[in-house]
């Protein structure tokens, strides 16, 4: 059969030589290489369990892995307990609070990385947690990617003709976003 730990060994090496304190993968191919954990295929008409963006684990250089699991999946999708510590999330506890616990119990994390695979409100949680700063993904993601993107997959009516990262988006009280300050603002930087 694989030998898990063996994979984990070598990711805990790969771990330190990067430097890299913490790594979250979700539920994912990457997950099920290094646990045994099988990932879901999806299907149409598939379940959405309750707090379902925590299910993942997390690893660190020379220690077992700690997973965070819906009782749903813990319950019906884990057939096979794979090594290391399980929290399990009940439908009524809070989700946001017990992933901050657990991420928080790994200790002092200088770098954290993050798996391709993750919910978008999973990096966000490791962003409030952690700090952006600290956040490494595995792939990089510039304008000239997200234009190549588009290029490929768009209409030209509806690409992009340039992209700008910006740390944060003007709102409103309501919290929607002010797109006249968004043009004011790249119209003052083209003029400037």
């Amino acid at each position: 059969m694989f030998d898990y730990a063996e994979r984990r060994r070598r990711l805990s090496e790969r771990m330190e030589a990067e430097g890299v304190d913490a790594l979250f993968l979700g539920l994912s191919a990457d997950l099920e290489y290094l646990t045994g954990v099988e990932r879901g295929i999806p299907f149409f008409g598939q379940s959405s369990y309750a707090h379902g963006w925590v299910a993942g684990a997390f690893f660190r250089p020379a220690a077992d892995p700690v997973f965070v699991l819906p009782r749903m999946v813990e319950l019906f999708d884990l057939p096979v307990r794979p090594d290391g510590e399980i929290v399990v999330v009940n439908e009524t506890d809070d989700g946001s609070a017990v992933f901050e616990r657990v991420a928080r119990g790994l200790g002092a994390a200088g770098s954290v990385a993050i798996g391709d695979r993750v919910w978008a409100e999973t990096t966000l949680a490791l962003a409030r947690i952690f700090g952006t700063e600290q956040l490494r993904t595995g792939s990089s993601l510039d304008a000239d990617g997200v234009v190549t993107w588009c290029r490929d997959k768009l209409a030209d009516y509806k690409r992009p003709r340039a992209v700008e990262f910006v740390a944060e988006l003007p709102r409103d009280p309501n919290g929607k976003v002010r797109k006249p300050k968004l043009r004011e603002a790249w119209i003052a930087q083209q003029r400037g």
